[in-house]
């Protein structure tokens, strides 16, 4: 029972962490998408060498060229565009819409293994992203909620950009993990998870450095009221949930850790309603089901294959 423990608790970790981001762009002083990714990046990262430290471990300086390639482009594709991409959606659709589009992860594994790995699709993998697109298409056709507020109390915005945002993210996040995947043998996933938090970290400041605009960003890191928030919810989502993800994917089997992964969409859209206040319409509640089955039905395809 302890790895299917430790998968829920990751799950409701991310989801915690998930509401957390929200808060931040809905503060007094919210901050941006970019400013956002780039705090918690740097915050992971301490956690994670102080966690390297704590076991023992270090990186593996001996791995292939190849291998540090796919490392790099994927912590470039996965933490620097997708989680951009990911708080972009967050802030336009709120923490309760965006699970409907996480559910998009598991069918864009799937697609990526097919293009990248070769991989044959199944009819479950074709009946599980129908009931994710229709779930999405369900969310993104409703109405923004008669005064509704978006981050830092503005209008709420259609959910049609935010739906895009997210899918891009879950595309992005979902080609990362097959670009890297060859190379997991070549290291423990701690040190893995930290190369690619490197890679991210470092794709973000060389992006910001050469624009004297951009550098702005680089207030996040300063001490403010907003960090109140934005601490608890880059420890709790960039890496207390990614070392309990590890430790449910090895105390049970991977067909059941990533089924309990996903009740993170319910997790965020009950802590959406309680945390933010966010609305628990029935369309709403109707497109995070269409979703929610369909990421199982793909993940549950997957496991018997």
């Amino acid at each position: 029972m302890l790895g299917e423990a430790l998968s829920l608790a990751s799950a409701l970790s991310w989801s915690v962490a998930v509401v957390l981001f929200r808060r931040v762009f809905a503060g007094e002083a919210p901050v941006s998408p970019f400013a956002l990714n780039l705090f918690k990046n740097v915050v992971a990262i301490l956690l994670m060498t102080a966690t390297l430290l704590v076991l023992g471990e270090s990186v593996n300086t001996a791995r292939t060229a190849e291998d540090w390639i796919r490392l790099i482009a994927s912590g470039v594709l996965g933490i620097a565009i997708s989680d951009l991409l990911f708080f972009h959606a967050l802030r336009r659709l709120g923490a309760g819409r965006l699970t409907v589009v996480e559910c998009a992860y598991a069918p864009s594994v799937a697609l990526f293994g097919m293009l990248m790995l070769g991989e044959v699709p199944t009819a479950g993998d074709a009946l599980g992203a129908g009931l994710v697109a229709a779930g999405m298409l369900v969310m993104a056709t409703g109405r923004p909620s008669p005064g509704g507020r978006g981050a830092a109390g503005e209008p709420e915005a259609s959910p049609i950009a935010g739906a895009l945002f997210g899918l891009g993210a879950m595309l992005t996040v979902a080609a990362a993990i097959i670009v890297a995947k060859p190379a997991f043998e070549s290291g423990g996933l701690v040190e893995v998870a930290l190369i690619r938090l490197v890679s991210g970290a470092v794709a973000l400041m060389l992006f910001t450095l050469p624009s004297r605009t951009r550098r702005a960003e680089l207030a996040v890191l300063r001490p403010s009221p907003a960090w109140r928030a934005m601490i608890p919810a880059a420890v709790l989502g960039s890496w207390l949930s990614m070392l309990l993800w590890v430790g449910g994917f090895k105390y049970t089997d991977a067909a059941t850790a990533a089924v309990l992964n996903q009740t993170t969409t319910v997790f965020t859209l009950l802590l959406a309603r309680v945390m933010l206040g966010e609305p628990l319409t029935g369309r709403r509640i109707s497109a995070v089901l269409l979703g929610f089955s369909g990421a199982l039905c793909v993940l549950l395809t997957r496991a018997g294959a």
